[in-house]
């Protein structure tokens, strides 16, 4: 089980994701591989991508993604491109392997500025993605990736959380976010407290 949640304006971006690996096992438990993973990486400067489901499967995209984005050499074009090709990154993930079966699926999310937009942005392929927006002094979005068992109840916690929110404040935000993880962590076997978190900003223009 994972769980990633993601808030983000036209301009500030934060994700923050549990640290816990676990496979299942026979008996229907879960074995507890890691403690201290992150569920997302850096794959550009600015430019964030997340991935939950099969450990193999969320390697392989995130790697795949990195490539994508090291192979386009103009910076202002990387988020489009590998936004564009997320899908496809998933699906050969998923396809690479046929032994791991018609059934497995990964789940991912970019985060990043988006040159061509002017904002931050996020692009998401999931089969078990909840996503709302509300009104603050900006809007907000909000996306919850993760097993479905855990994201219905991270993104009631999540909604909770940021409209009682009296600034959108990067710390606040953070603060905000590790504590959804933290109150699903209490239900879900699979999902720890352990909390990592990035910050993205929109560019300030230039001079």
């Amino acid at each position: 089980m994972s769980l990633v949640v993601i808030i983000h304006s036209a301009d500030i971006g934060v994700i923050c994701s549990d640290g816990r690996i676990s496979e299942p096992v026979p008996n229907g438990s879960r074995l507890v591989k890691r403690e201290d993973s992150p569920k997302f990486s850096e794959i550009s400067p600015g430019l964030v991508i997340a991935a939950t489901g099969r450990l193999d499967l969320c390697e392989d995209v995130v790697e795949l993604s990195r490539q994508i984005a090291q192979t386009e050499l103009e910076p202002s074009n990387r988020f489009s491109v590998v936004a564009d090709r997320l899908a496809a990154i998933g699906e050969h993930a998923v396809n690479m392997y046929p032994e791991r079966g018609p059934r497995v699926r990964v789940s991912a999310a970019l985060l990043g500025y988006d040159p061509r937009a002017d904002r931050m942005r996020c692009i998401t392929i999931s089969s078990a993605d909840s996503f709302r927006s509300f009104e603050g002094e900006q809007q907000w979005n909000l996306h919850v990736l993760g097993d479905e068992g855990a994201i219905s109840e991270a993104l009631q916690v999540a909604s909770d959380a940021f409209c009682s929110l009296s600034e959108f404040t990067t710390l606040h935000l953070t603060r905000a976010l590790c504590s959804v993880i933290a109150h699903v962590a209490r239900n879900h076997v699979g999902i720890n407290d352990i909390c990592f978190t990035k910050v993205l900003t929109r560019p300030p223009p230039h001079a």
